[in-house]
């Protein structure tokens, strides 16, 4: 798979785009975070815990917040933080609002720039220690609650470095998240 106009460098085309802003709010929560330990099991607060394989083994944990738009043009993300700026995950999907319970397809971020068609998501991949960034390639993202206060889910998927498709990852975890439509 060929990246064309989105491999012309960091910033540039939506997938670096994508990455970039992810790097701002993961930057960003990591300045405003009080807590400096790792989250441990799922308690029914705003966390999330990921288990990375295959060319980079970690695992991630942290707060998880998601929020969309209601009116307007839709779209809807879930940024998962990883604790003490460890890294972070980003699920996106353009013109569609928050979703509802069900199970929902992860697509290329590489393919699609990571602007999702149709009620598709891409994912984003961000890891500090070895300083490493990965588009999602495919897999499925389950939401098992959706209100307007809160988003609940887990994902598996596959995911690819931009610059060296053969270095892949399996991602897989669960999140609760706090969650804002406006």
């Amino acid at each position: 798979m060929e990246f064309g106009n989105n491999a012309r460098g960091v910033g540039r085309g939506p997938l670096g785009r994508a990455l970039v802003m992810t790097v701002a709010i993961v930057g960003v929560a990591a300045a405003c975070s009080s807590s400096s330990s790792p989250v441990g099991p799922l308690g029914g607060g705003s966390e999330f815990t990921a288990t990375l394989t295959g060319v980079l083994s970690t695992q991630l944990s942290g707060t998880a917040t998601s929020l969309g738009t209601a009116t307007g043009t839709p779209a809807w993300a879930v940024e998962l933080l990883g604790a003490n700026s460890s890294g972070g995950i980003s699920f996106t999907r353009e013109g569609m609002p928050r979703p509802s319970t069900g199970v929902y397809a992860i697509v290329s971020a590489l393919e699609h720039g990571g602007n999702a068609p149709d009620s598709d998501f891409t994912g984003v991949v961000l890891v500090a220690s070895p300083a490493s960034s990965f588009g999602s390639l495919s897999g499925t993202l389950t939401i098992t609650g959706s209100s307007p206060t809160s988003v609940s889910g887990e994902f598996t998927f596959t995911a690819a470095d931009p610059s060296d498709e053969s270095r892949t990852i399996t991602v897989t975890g669960e999140f609760t998240a706090s969650n804002q439509d406006f």
